[in-house]
């Protein structure tokens, strides 16, 4: 059982981003639950190992104080890593050529850029054995 979760998300759409711009980090309603948004440029080496959790660990503290004991005992062999993506789908029942151009579009374009965002877990330096996926699938 974990006493701390954090909550990150991908995404990006400059070249690089700095290091203190890198994490953005805050403590949710919940007891031991966080958010925390790590923002990578598209040049920039996505790197998720020890350094990483290490950094999380130290905006925990940052964030919430009253957290420095949990942390100070964390171990960062036992981090798991739960990454999300959201797949897109034309509306089924659309129909009629703004809908056959919005298919196109998810079914062609959009689809190759998630995969290529996703090309390799490896890339990001995540233990496969600490990785969780989660797709999310929308209708629009």
């Amino acid at each position: 059982m974990h006493d701390k979760g954090i909550l990150r998300g991908v995404a990006g759409a400059v070249s690089t981003v700095t290091d203190s711009e890198r994490l953005l980090f805050r403590k949710l309603h919940y007891p031991g639950i966080y958010r925390c948004v790590a923002r990578y440029g598209y040049r920039d080496r996505v790197d998720m190992g020890t350094k990483f959790v290490i950094k999380l660990l130290d905006k925990i503290v940052e964030v919430d104080s009253s957290a420095a004991p949990i942390v100070n005992q964390a171990n960062t062999v036992n981090t798991s890593y739960i990454v999300s993506f959201t797949k897109l789908f034309a509306r089924p029942e659309a129909t009629g050529l703004q809908a056959a151009a919005r298919r196109f579009f998810l079914d062609n374009v959009y689809a190759s850029m998630g995969r290529f965002a996703r090309k390799s877990w490896e890339d990001w330096c995540i233990p496969h054995g600490s990785l969780f996926e989660i797709e999310v699938a929308l209708d629009v």
